[in-house]
Formats: structure tokens, sequence, C-alpha cells
């Protein structure tokens, strides 16, 4: 009888009526990395090493685009992620860049370069004070140097991602794809950041939000946050906040991205917090699995 009863457990399984294990443990299919804030201390390889431990399958980092100097760090991650025990991923290298000064080609050239190398894609935020009395002014500034960066992009065989950024010249995620659409080159791509949602006044018509800019983006990223924010404030700390402390639905936005089909990879945005750390990034990443395991098994 026990062995009919086995038989019988394996058809059901099979059968999808009765769930496995598997079925239970199921997570969203999204990569999930983090920024690299506050490691600074630790080495390179260190930094990897605790980032895989806690579970991340990635990270971003920045470099300063007319500083030569900074591109090493892209050298020192991708020799470190090579020489890891287990795989782990450069997903992003972000950099600001103000389209009203002189931008050194030769360090971009570079910069690309080593981010091709290192499988990851170039992320750019555009700095500067909107000039509400010529605003065709700044349009044509950020298309001129978004359309080069995209063709440097191009020649390397990768996309160019915009990072829209509260209080700088593309501050929303239906702001960038004006752009996008444009510029109309097939490489260049936007993210979405809850944060930088939320400053822009979008809390209410998120669901809107996302579905205009699924085919559009890329990379996500998410954060914990007040249920009140502040727009163009320097402190961060109304809209970045540990999963843990958030009074913001951060999986009512998890279970839009779900609906609306996006697989690209969600970074867990960390800026500002220091305290605590990285006990609050090991809290988080926890929160996200509980989470993901939980809006997967709804779908």
């Amino acid at each position: 009888m026990k062995l009919f009863y086995y038989l019988y457990i394996v058809l059901l399984s099979l059968t999808g009526i009765f769930p496995t294990c598997a079925q239970h443990t199921k997570k969203l299919p999204n990569p999930f990395f983090v920024y690299d804030f506050h490691l600074q201390k630790q080495s390179v390889p260190k930094r990897i090493e605790l980032l895989q431990n806690i579970g991340f399958e990635g990270i971003v980092y920045s470099v300063k685009i007319n500083d030569a100097s900074t591109l090493k760090q892209i050298d020192a991650y991708t020799e470190a992620i090579k020489a890891a025990a287990k795989p782990f991923q450069t997903f992003a290298v972000y950099f600001f860049v103000e389209p009203y000064k002189p931008i050194n080609d030769s360090i971009v050239q570079a910069c690309f370069q080593k981010i091709k190398a290192a499988n990851a894609v170039p992320w750019v935020i555009f700095l500067g004070d909107k000039n509400e009395s010529d605003r065709a002014a700044d349009e044509a500034t950020v298309m001129r140097v978004l359309t080069k960066m995209t063709d440097e992009a191009a020649k390397n065989k990768m996309d160019l991602v915009m990072y829209p950024h509260d209080n700088s010249l593309v501050e929303s995620v239906e702001e960038s794809i004006l752009f996008i659409r444009k510029v109309n080159k097939k490489n260049l791509k936007t993210s979405l950041h809850l944060c930088h949602e939320l400053r822009a006044g979008n809390d209410k018509r998120m669901e809107e939000v996302i579905k205009n800019a699924y085919p559009y983006v890329s990379l996500v990223s998410l954060s914990g946050s007040d249920s009140v924010v502040y727009k163009h404030r320097r402190d961060w700390s109304d809209c970045i906040q540990p999963l843990e402390n958030s009074q913001y639905d951060v999986a009512s936005f998890v279970k839009l991205l779900a609906k609306y089909k996006y697989t690209c990879p969600i970074a867990l945005h960390t800026f500002g917090l220091k305290e605590n750390f990285p006990a609050h990034i090991e809290r988080s990443f926890a929160i996200w699995q509980q989470m993901s395991t939980r809006i997967s098994s709804q779908k």
C-alpha cells in the first residue's frame, strides 16, 4: 500500500494538483542586486564576498566620467568578480553628466570599453537645474549629449540606460521616455526608481507610470519610504530607507512590476543608510526574498 501511496503523491505533484517544495519556494525572475554605498572601508573582494554571502546577485557602483583615475574601480570589480568563488555581476556603472559643461570624450570612450568588458551597462544621470524660462535649451543640450553617448554605447554593442533623478534635468521615467522617443535609437533604455517616482509625485498613479514605462525600462530600484516625501530635498531619509522601516507599501510596487511582466534586474537602493550597516541590508534582502516568494505564488 505504501508504494501505491508514494506513486499517488508523485502523480499529483507532476500534474500540479499537489504542490511540491520547489513550487513553494518559487521566486520572481528578477535578479536582485545592490548599490555599493558604505562599502568603501573594505577591499573590493571583501565587498563581493559580503554581498554574495547575503545572497545578492550583483552590484552597481559609480565612476566620475571626467576623471580617468576612477575608472580603476571598474577594473578592480571586474578582476575580483572573475576571481570570486560564486557567480556575481556588475549590473551597471552609473555616472553624473553636467551637459552644459565640457565632457572628456576620450574618458567616455575608455569608460564604455571597460563597462563592456565588465558585462555591465552605462547608467547616466543628467545633472543641472531646469531652466523654466527656456526648457527647449535644456532639451536640446540633453539630446546632444545623450545621442553622442548612445552612439558610443552602440559602438561597444551595449545599451545606454538613462537614470531619472529628482532635482535633475530628467527627473522621472516618463520624462526620460520623451527623450528616448526623440533620440530613436534601439539601444537607448531607461530605469524606474521607486524613490524618484515618489519624489516626482507619482505615488497615486504608479500603475499608469509602470504600464507606460514597460517597453523602455531595463533596470529598476526600490527602497523603503515614508508615506509622504519631499521633492528636491537634499536629505533622502524620506524615501530611501531599509525595507523593514517602510510606511509605503513596497510590495504593491513589486506586484505592479510582476503584473506588467517586468523581469529586468532590481536594485536595493541604500544611499545614506549608514546606521547598522550591513545588518540592515541583510534584513532588507530577507524581506525581498519573502516578498518575491509571496508575489510569485499569487501570480
